[in-house]
């Protein structure tokens, strides 16, 4: 049994006066990326026993066995920037890097200059989209966190908003998203001084007018760094998705016609 465990915190804006602190929480701690995890089958051949003694000895197998593998869960977190993926994808690179030569050469000089190329290609690809793979994780989930230290939540949810629909295909996408994040982040600390304030005495009188303004005040540093981390990460996810675009045009081409 082989389980691919992804998960991505998600949580409502009201959760009491500390909400801000558990979203920082399980917005920095909280993702996980595709963590692999491989349960062996348990085999037990002519055995009387009770019926409650099978399901405990069934549980404890596979208790064990989870218990084993809690370092993929672990090693596949984005605050870690994924480890074990970078480490699979680099073994992937260099494996294919001396298995294709190899099995070209069994063939004879061309395939053995054909499988060279293969392997270089695939040690390339694999180690750049590893590499970048791994910043962008990191980056994501800095910028993630300080975020919540705004406390402003029209911007978190127009930041989720933003996010969602920018998905750069190469480093091309990646530097104009990450340019327009910086300048939404500049402009929404400038604008947040102003508008707080103002929506906070609507809603709570001269209170609420100093909350906002405390808001908006708050937000004249958060939220700049936050377009910067927002300009890292979506030029690093261009360049990982870059690695990937000429395997996907290999892969259309080589469709078979139907």
């Amino acid at each position: 049994m082989r389980l691919n465990l992804t998960f991505n915190f998600s949580s409502g804006y009201n959760i009491g006066n500390l909400g801000w602190f558990f979203r920082a929480l399980g917005e920095t701690f909280g993702n996980l990326d595709n963590a692999s995890v491989g349960l062996n089958a348990l085999i037990l051949q002519d055995i009387t026993c009770e019926l409650d003694d099978l399901v405990a000895r069934i549980r404890t197998h596979y208790t064990r066995h989870l218990t084993q593998q809690m370092y993929k869960i672990v090693g596949s977190a984005d605050f870690l920037g994924n480890p074990v993926g970078l480490f699979n994808n680099f073994s992937k690179g260099f494996g294919d890097f001396f298995y294709e030569p190899v099995h070209g050469m069994v063939e004879g000089p061309q395939a053995f200059g054909k499988g060279l190329a293969k392997g270089t290609y695939s040690l390339v690809r694999n180690s750049m989209f590893g590499t970048f793979n791994s910043a962008s994780k990191v980056t994501g989930t800095v910028g993630k966190g300080l975020s919540q230290l705004s406390l402003d939540d029209d911007y978190l949810v127009e930041r989720q908003k933003r996010k969602a629909t920018r998905r750069p295909k190469h480093i091309g996408y990646g530097l104009f998203y990450g340019v327009e994040s910086l300048g939404e982040g500049l402009k929404d600390a400038v604008v947040g001084v102003v508008k707080n304030p103002v929506k906070g005495g609507q809603e709570g009188g001269a209170l609420g007018a100093m909350k906002g303004l405390g808001k908006g005040l708050l937000g004249l540093p958060v939220k700049p760094v936050v377009g910067v981390m927002d300009l890292i990460t979506n030029a690093t996810e261009g360049l990982r998705n870059t690695a990937n675009i000429f395997e996907k045009e290999d892969q259309r081409v080589k469709q078979p016609k139907k």
